[in-house]
């Protein structure tokens, strides 16, 4: 697991200049090369949870399992096309490796989408929201793919928003609205901080990071499952 953590620790140390910035309320204007790097690292928090790692494991057999015919044929051992023969090596070498050399796989994989999520990321507006009052939660799923109107949706879905909790007090936000003002900061009222905590929560997969006591943080959660 070292040739992994080494691996996710250099990615997330391309971005912290520009993240430190953040973290301090300024937004990065002109430096782009820094602005990227730290769009890639957002890109592999995009799918460093446990959720994607557990989709990966089981990709294979859900696509057997799957009630559409041309997916159980493509992934079939037995298929003749040469093609789905292929899948279907991979399927069986997949499901030999241990542990280890599945998250090697993981974060492999994790590189390899990390550019071109990146580059989408980059066409969004990127401003700041500043807490006054309130505080901004996280969770084990720290960057947040919402779009208020359209199932499913994916993060260059048009109206989608994405947001990434830099510090308890300020919260970085990539969308698309034409109100939005690149580079801009924005001072957000108590009212709005709930609103994107409870967006925060209801994406969490196991656990929440929290400056609220636990009463505070409780209510906030029951609150998310009324809305669900």
């Amino acid at each position: 697991m070292y040739v992994v953590e080494k691996t996710l620790a250099k990615i997330e140390g391309w971005g912290k200049p520009c993240i430190d910035a953040f973290s301090k309320g300024q937004t990065i204007h002109t430096d782009l090369r820094s602005k990227y790097l730290a769009a890639v690292f957002f890109a592999t928090l995009l799918m460093r949870n446990p959720h994607i790692l557990e989709v990966q494991e089981n990709g294979f057999s859900d696509l057997r399992n799957s009630d559409n015919s041309y997916f159980k044929s493509t992934v079939s051992d037995s298929a003749d096309d040469e093609d789905k023969k292929d899948l279907g090596e991979v399927s069986d070498w997949f499901s030999k490796l241990d542990q280890e050399e599945k998250h090697i796989v993981f974060v492999r994989s994790i590189i390899d989408t990390a550019t071109p999520l990146a580059q989408d990321l980059m066409q969004k507006k990127w401003c700041l929201l500043r807490s006054a009052d309130g505080y901004f939660v996280t969770s084990d799923n720290p960057v947040v793919v919402f779009h208020p109107k359209t199932s499913p949706y994916g993060i260059c879905t048009t109206g989608v928003h994405i947001h990434i909790a830099i510090t308890p007090k300020i919260l970085l936000l990539l969308g698309c609205e034409v109100s939005l003002n690149e580079n801009q900061v924005y001072d957000v009222p108590q009212k709005f901080v709930e609103h994107m905590n409870c967006l925060t929560i209801s994406k969490a997969e196991r656990f929440i990071i929290s400056p609220f006591v636990f009463d505070e943080l409780q209510s906030l959660i029951q609150e998310v499952k009324q809305e669900i």
